[in-house]
């Protein structure tokens, strides 16, 4: 089929980034791990030989005291080494996509590509 791929990835220098954030403790009525009231104990790591960023998430429940832990791992890869990736795809031509919105938050963290067969 003649279609089209669009992919939006974090760029290199911001997976690094968060990869060196370091430690932090939030506490937390509610959110993403939790609705009731809890501690979370963000960790982060670099690994600079893997060009990869791993994340903990340490999260202690406030009223049972139990512990949970979640974690994320994203690889980093050049403007050049995602071409080749969707490239080795079987996706000939590859754009970046300049004008991608992705708002004040995402500014010059993520890059979109826009793939195709021919």
């Amino acid at each position: 089929p003649a279609g089209q791929f669009i992919v939006e990835v974090h760029q290199y220098d911001e997976v690094q980034r968060q990869g060196l954030a370091g430690t932090r403790w939030d506490r937390a009525e509610s959110g993403l791990f939790s609705i009731l009231p809890h501690v979370c104990l963000q960790e982060n790591f670099w690994y600079q030989a893997e060009s990869a960023a791993v994340t903990r998430y340490l999260i202690v429940d406030l009223e049972s005291t139990n512990l949970t832990e979640y974690g994320a791992t994203m690889q980093a890869y050049t403007d050049q080494q995602y071409g080749n990736l969707l490239r080795q795809a079987g996706l000939m031509r590859v754009n970046q996509v300049d004008d991608w919105p992705t708002g004040d938050t995402f500014a010059n963290k993520l890059t979109a590509y826009l793939a195709s067969k021919d």
